[in-house]
């Protein structure tokens, strides 16, 4: 594996505990700003569909 590729793999990580620790504190207050999703969250990881993904994933869980 070269050293970019586990690069990204070690931000996909990131991310995913980012993600997590994002989702949590939103069922804790029963809601997440926007400001707080982008505050959170690396830039790439709010791209194009994967933006779109998040608020849904966020909306299923039941969370404002």
């Amino acid at each position: 594996m070269s050293e970019f590729e586990q690069e990204q793999e070690h931000e996909e990580y990131d991310v995913q505990d980012e993600v997590k620790e994002l989702l949590a504190r939103g069922r804790e207050q029963g809601f997440l700003t926007y400001e707080e999703i982008h505050e959170a969250l690396p830039e790439h990881a709010l791209e194009g569909d994967k933006y779109d993904e998040m608020i849904a994933l966020i909306v299923e869980m039941g969370i404002d």
